[in-house]
């Protein structure tokens, strides 16, 4: 865990996967596979598009990826974004209090006791823990399985 100055705020963040808790682990994983498939701005409404071309000719998996198009232009309007959500995840406390609401309400009240941080500190922040955090889960994973998931 470290302890970082965001704006005038004392915040202790997660930075390895084997300090979280089943709960804690399973929304920000959550959250990088939303942000991974449907998206979190409109940079991805071309990437969505391209994926349908593709998706032509198999109606099943383009009915998925229509989906994911939906869930991604629901997001934008409702101001989510999937990436801050999952960093807040990562978030201990706040100047000595707990984040433990990891409801999406909860997730949102923690990323407001943060809104003076700037947006590029918060995505390169959680850029750098999400990289560690993958390291981390994949040296958790023996030799003989690692080439069946690259």
């Amino acid at each position: 865990m470290e302890t970082k100055i965001i704006g005038k705020s004392e915040v202790k963040i997660f930075t390895d996967v084997e300090e979280l808790f089943i709960p804690r682990y399973s929304k920000f994983n959550k959250y990088m596979v939303l942000n991974e498939e449907v998206g979190h701005n409109f940079n991805d409404v071309e990437t969505h598009f391209s994926k349908m071309y593709a998706l032509i000719n198999n109606p099943a998996k383009l009915k998925i990826q229509i989906d994911n198009f939906r869930q991604l232009i629901y997001s934008i309007d409702n101001g989510q974004n999937f990436i801050n959500m999952a960093y807040a995840c990562l978030i201990h406390s706040i100047d000595g209090v707990e984040c433990n609401d990891l409801t999406p309400t909860g997730l949102s009240e923690t990323l407001e006791k943060l809104k003076m941080v700037q947006a590029k500190s918060v995505k390169k922040k959680s850029t750098l823990f999400q990289k560690k955090l993958i390291s981390n889960l994949l040296s958790l994973i023996p030799e003989s399985l690692k080439t069946r998931v690259n």
